[in-house]
C-alpha cells in the first residue's frame, strides 16, 4: 500500500521516540505521523474511561490526514485506536492492536468496584508508576538504572537507548522522565472498564496481536474480544507486552505482512 498513512500511538511511559527503530523501517514504505506523549496536551486532560485521549488520537489523525489512516498502536495506544476507529471509523483504512492491555469480561467489573472503592492508588501499576525514579546525573546513569529493570531489560539495545533519548530531558545539570509519572499513573487509574459494553462489529478490519510471554492480559480474554469485532488474533513468539521494543524488526514486518493481508 505505497503512499499509505500510518497513524502510531505508543504506550503508557513511553514516548514515540522509543520506538524509532520500528517506525523508521515502517517509513521506508509509508507515510507516517505519530503524537509524541499522549495525555500532555493541556486541551486533553486525562479522563475517566480515556475518552479525552480518544479525542486527542483522532484529532490528531483530522488535522494531519485527509484520507483514512492506518491506525497502529502499542498497549495504551493499541487499545485508544480501536476506540477511535469505533467512534470514527471513516478515519481509519484499518488498524492493529499491539498487546493491548484490555480490561474485559468480569475483570472489567473488578476494575470498575476497584475504582468506585477509592483503592486504585494501591493497584500495582499504580503505586509502582508514583513511586519510580525520575532523575539521574546523566543519560550514562539513567541508561545504567533501566538496564538493571527486568522491564526493561527485555529492550533491544537501540530502543533503550532511544528510550533514555527520547524519554528523558535535560533539567539542573541532569536528566528527568519526560513522561509525566502523574499522568502515567492517572492513564493507569483511570483505564476503560466498559469496552465489554461495546457490542457491535468494528466498522473496518482489524488485527490483534499479544506477546507470547505478555502479563497484561491473558490470550482467551484477547480473543474473546477479537471475536466479537471481526478482529483477526495471533500471538507474538518470544515476546513480551512490550515485543515491539524487544523485537522491532521483527514486529516491523510483522506489521507490514498484516497491513497486506487485510
Amino acid at each position: 500500500m505505497q503512499g499509505a498513512t500510518i497513524h502510531f500511538a505508543h504506550a503508557n511511559g513511553l514516548p514515540s521516540g522509543t520506538y524509532r527503530k520500528m517506525l523508521s523501517l515502517l517509513q521506508q514504505h509509508y507515510e507516517l505521523t505519530v503524537i509524541d506523549k499522549l495525555g500532555h496536551d493541556p486541551r486533553y486532560p486525562v479522563n475517566e474511561n480515556w475518552q479525552s485521549l480518544v479525542e486527542e488520537l483522532a484529532d490528531n489523525i483530522e488535522s494531519y490526514s485527509g484520507k483514512p489512516v492506518i491506525g497502529i498502536g502499542h498497549s495504551l495506544g493499541g487499545i485508544l485506536t480501536f476506540m477511535a476507529a469505533y467512534r470514527k471509523p471513516h478515519l481509519f483504512s484499518k488498524i492493529i492492536m499491539l498487546d493491548p492491555p484490555l480490561l474485559y469480561g468480569p475483570l472489567s467489573l473488578l476494575f470498575f468496584l476497584s475504582k468506585k472503592l477509592g483503592i486504585m492508588d494501591h493497584v500495582s501499576l499504580v503505586s509502582q508508576t508514583k513511586k519510580r525514579r525520575t532523575r539521574w546525573s546523566s543519560r550514562e546513569e539513567a541508561e545504567a538504572h533501566f538496564r538493571r529493570i527486568p522491564l526493561f531489560g527485555r529492550f533491544d539495545p537501540d530502543c533503550l537507548r532511544d528510550y533514555i533519548q527520547y524519554g528523558t530531558t535535560s533539567v539542573d545539570g541532569g536528566v528527568a522522565l519526560s513522561f509525566d509519572v502523574e499522568i502515567e499513573a492517572r492513564i493507569f487509574r483511570t483505564a476503560p472498564h466498559n469496552l465489554t459494553c461495546l457490542r457491535k462489529k468494528l466498522d473496518v478490519p482489524g488485527a490483534v496481536f499479544v506477546g507470547e510471554d505478555s502479563y497484561t492480559a491473558t490470550s482467551n480474554m484477547v480473543r474473546h474480544f477479537a471475536k466479537r469485532h471481526g478482529l483477526s488474533f495471533d500471538r507474538f513468539k518470544g515476546g513480551s507486552h512490550l515485543f515491539p521494543l524487544e523485537y522491532p524488526e521483527r514486529t516491523a514486518v510483522l506489521i507490514m505482512e498484516t497491513i497486506e493481508k487485510l
